[in-house]
């Protein structure tokens, strides 16, 4: 029930919808729920504020990773309004759980809530709430019974050789037709994935060639170029194409699993056994063989210690062998500590990390003396691995662009002398 007010009732507006390709369909666009919305409130006499309209575009499942559902509930426990109009009243919620604690606040905040379509709801009648919750049981069932059809639709696509289609292709490929069957090579974007793995296998890190893809003002995968001296690719991006087996001509259907950490979601990657693979509809970019030899060098050059570092041999572990005991990230040497990097943190939902590198260092060269002296036979495996070739350099092309570096850098010392 509203408030009794001397004056206007005023309104709050929330409109939703679960993703951008919906938000541009007419019928369901967000300035549809806001026309409807605005004549509603127009008819009853509702006072409207533009900082009271508030738009999401994510999942009716999910309450409390909805920014401003959370902002409007904020505002509705400090009085800003009378009563939210919503287009539907699944605009809301999904769930029929997550409807029973938005009711109640609003209860609670004596604001009333009312639906375009379904009219006010009544929070004094019983019978109103069980029939709220039945008709969010209802919408959770459909949404329940979409997800079930596209999960079926995408592996019927799977099992009949058919690409699974997302919103657009790899880069550095086009849709071979209309309904996305399989790929081609897109003659705009293909040359440059041609050069990330012709570099890459020339020796070439990932970080210098992101350098070299932005000085050439080369767009990335999502579209963007380089401005005013700012970083679009990233070393990250490139090494992301380097690992996607589509380039070698094998689509791996199911590569990738979404879960939720501490209310985040989170992306990772399945274990190579549950992928489906599906062959002859990507044409390949590189063998088999070079991709294989493309991560290695990858992989390898990451185990590399930083060069350019103050001191190789302080911290001991920077190579990446101090782990994280929640996620097995690699440690970050930093100020004297080894610590989580912020973004792996937030990733994976762990605790802050941090311990002193002297001390863990100091545990560590305990641990590798008392092994060295109990066992005779690990020290001669030390030995026979520490004359094992190193990769990097069997591989002539990156030993030489090393010395030219090196040139390079005795020849500007020598200019800056005078």
């Amino acid at each position: 029930m509203l408030r009794e007010k001397t004056g206007a009732v005023r309104a709050a507006i929330y409109i939703r919808v679960s993703d951008l390709r919906q938000a541009r369909r007419d019928r369901y666009s967000l300035e549809t729920q806001l026309t409807e919305c605005l004549s509603y409130c127009t008819e009853r006499g509702y006072v409207v504020d533009d900082k009271h309209v508030y738009r999401d575009v994510h999942t009716a499942v999910e309450l409390y990773e909805r920014p401003n559902l959370t902002l409007l509930r904020k505002d509705m426990n400090e009085n800003a309004f009378d009563v939210i109009v919503v287009h539907q009243f699944d605009r809301f919620s999904r769930e029929p759980r997550h409807c029973g604690v938005l009711l109640t606040e609003a209860k609670y905040a004596n604001v009333g809530v009312e639906s375009v379509l379904e009219g006010p709801f009544d929070g004094e009648s019983g019978d109103a709430e069980r029939i709220f919750g039945m008709k969010g049981f209802a919408a959770k069932q459909e949404w329940n019974n979409l997800r079930e059809r596209a999960v079926r639709g995408r592996m019927g696509r799977i099992n009949s050789g058919k690409y699974p289609a997302g919103w657009k292709p790899p880069f550095g490929f086009e849709w071979a037709d209309g309904n996305k069957t399989a790929l081609l090579k897109c003659p705009l974007t293909a040359p440059i994935v041609e050069r990330i793995f012709r570099r890459i296998l020339e020796g070439t890190s990932c970080r210098r060639l992101a350098f070299e893809l932005d000085a050439d003002r080369l767009a990335t995968p999502s579209g963007r170029v380089s401005q005013k001296g700012e970083c679009a690719w990233q070393a990250n991006t490139v090494r992301q194409i380097v690992l996607n087996p589509t380039y070698s001509g094998k689509v791996a259907a199911y590569r990738w699993q979404t879960t939720k950490v501490n209310g985040k979601k989170i992306t990772r990657e399945r274990p190579r056994d549950e992928w489906v693979w599906i062959e002859g509809i990507a044409p390949p970019f590189v063998t088999e063989d070079q991709q294989a030899r493309a991560i290695s060098l990858i992989q390898s050059r990451k185990r590399e210690p930083k060069h350019n570092a103050k001191s190789v041999e302080e911290p001991l572990l920077r190579t990446g062998y101090a782990r994280c005991a929640h996620c097995g990230t690699a440690l970050t040497p930093r100020n004297g500590h080894y610590t989580h990097a912020t973004t792996q943190r937030d990733r994976h939902g762990c605790p802050p990390i941090s311990i002193s590198c002297r001390v863990l260092d100091e545990i560590a060269w305990q641990k590798i003396h008392r092994l060295l002296l109990d066992s005779p036979a690990t020290i001669k495996e030390v030995l026979e691995f520490s004359h094992e070739p190193d990769p990097h350099e069997m591989d002539e092309t990156s030993t030489r662009q090393r010395l030219e570096s090196v040139e390079r850098q005795i020849s500007n010392y020598a200019r800056s002398l005078g």
